[in-house]
């Protein structure tokens, strides 16, 4: 009845804000694939080899924790997510 007087959709849980899935089980893998997924495309735009040493530290610390510790704002990332993070940041450096 408030959906309706309100003019609004019913929706359901969960749902996506701001790229987070709210209302989901954060234990488990697919909840954190976007994040993920989202760090290997910002890898694969900046490249390998156009970037030196140090930039590719500086981009670690200031731009791929970042996105990570914005999910973690909101969810408790699980120890094996955490391995997966450093594991591909690993890969980059």
């Amino acid at each position: 009845m408030a959906c309706t007087f309100l003019n609004y959709m019913e929706g359901a849980v969960p749902f996506k804000y701001l790229d987070l899935l709210v209302g989901a089980y954060s234990r488990i893998l697919t909840t954190w694939e976007p994040m993920l997924e989202q760090l290997r495309r910002r890898l694969g735009a900046w490249g390998y080899k156009r970037i030196s040493l140090g930039g590719r530290i500086v981009l670690l610390n200031s731009v791929l924790n970042v996105i990570s510790i914005f999910y973690m704002s909101f969810l408790k990332m699980p120890v094996h997510v955490w391995k997966k993070v450093m594991q591909i940041q690993r890969e980059f450096l």
